[in-house]
């Protein structure tokens, strides 16, 4: 929830409790002017883009998304063809402190690096466990999460987009009241991952890298040999300008 101060034109972020964050660098009459200048430029330099707030719940949801989606807070890596897309954005007025956002597909004809399937080795691979590293300034040991998959979710990846199915969504967070006949798609689009990284010291940055197994063909149908795709260090920073 946003607010301005009329009396010194600082805008402010409610925390709670009586509790606000200073939403610009600086307070004065024209700060929310330039507060919203600033958003304005993200949205016409492709910072910002139009798309679904929750994935799962698809177009329903369509909004700005603050995860930047290129510049220098967002990272791109390939590994065997999977592109992994990786971005955050701070969230003052939670207790989580970061929320990230990490994209995944296969690369499609056309697009640097891309291979065909013969290349490759695989028609499609499915997402089995990651390996989270965050790094917070000024402390010698990061934290290391491990676990199976993301969210509840395997993604099964394709050529542009990924395969909605049970062995992708076990528990249905897509199509939620659809039947087991039903949930089954190729959706042309990244999957898309989105969680919390936990707060820091206050005042305190950092930074979010690890990788992720895949297996191809599927988990439950392998035909090749795992392997390890990278998830490019991204910044959990400070912005000078809040949203």
């Amino acid at each position: 929830m946003i607010f301005i101060d009329c009396t010194n034109g600082a805008v402010l972020i409610f925390r709670g409790q009586n509790d606000f964050v200073k939403a610009t660098p600086e307070d004065h009459p024209g700060a929310v002017l330039l507060w919203l200048r600033e958003h304005t430029r993200r949205l016409l330099d492709g910072i910002y883009e139009a798309k679904a707030l929750q994935p799962e719940a698809g177009s329903d949801t369509r909004g700005i998304n603050l995860f930047p989606c290129r510049g220098p807070h967002c990272t791109t890596a390939v590994t065997n063809c999977v592109k992994i897309t990786s971005s955050a954005v701070l969230m003052p007025e939670h207790s989580q402190g970061w929320a990230y956002s990490i994209r995944m597909r296969l690369l499609s004809p056309g697009e640097e690096g891309y291979k065909t399937e013969s290349e490759r080795g695989f028609k499609t691979c499915q997402l089995s466990d990651r390996h989270w590293i965050i790094k917070e300034e000024g402390k010698a040991s990061p934290q290391d999460v491990r676990g199976k998959g993301v969210i509840g979710m395997y993604p099964i990846l394709t050529e542009g987009g990924w395969i909605l199915n049970d062995e992708s969504d076990p528990n249905f967070q897509y199509n939620r009241n659809s039947s087991l006949s039903e949930h089954k798609e190729e959706r042309k689009e990244d999957f898309v991952y989105q969680s919390c990284s936990g707060r820091f010291r206050e005042g305190a940055e950092g930074h979010f890298s690890g990788d992720m197994n895949f297996v191809p063909g599927t988990v439950r149908d392998p035909t090749g040999t795992p392997f390890a795709v990278e998830v490019a260090r991204f910044p959990l920073y400070l912005p000078k300008f809040k949203y």
